[in-house]
């Protein structure tokens, strides 16, 4: 994997064979995604304090809920698209069999 061309760079050399070595690789790549993860949530972080008060001001004023609701509009648009063609044989099987007792009963009276 790390096999160089005339740099003799090999996987053997960098991690040990076995399981060993996979256990060194699963915690080497662990803490790449740590390093990576605190760079960018502190980046972040490190930008509440000069704005706090601004972000909280346009946040929580009189149109919060309207924010929130059309914040989450797509979500529960999404979540009951997929509760729809998730469940889509069984509602099907349920109004076909509904349908089908309503045209019953019409026609018997």
């Amino acid at each position: 994997m790390f096999n160089l061309v005339g740099n003799s760079l090999s996987s053997e050399r960098v991690f040990a064979v076995g399981k060993e070595g996979k256990q060194q690789m699963k915690i080497f790549v662990k803490s790449i995604v740590a390093v990576i993860l605190v760079l960018v949530f502190n980046t972040v972080a490190s930008a509440c304090p000069r704005c706090r008060a601004e972000i909280k001001g346009g946040t929580y004023d009189q149109n919060f809920f309207y924010n929130l609701f059309v914040l989450l509009l797509p979500v529960i648009i999404l979540t009951a698209i997929g509760f729809g063609l998730y469940h889509a044989d069984k509602i099907s099987d349920k109004l076909k069999g509904r349908i089908k007792r309503w045209l019953i009963r019409r026609a018997a009276h």
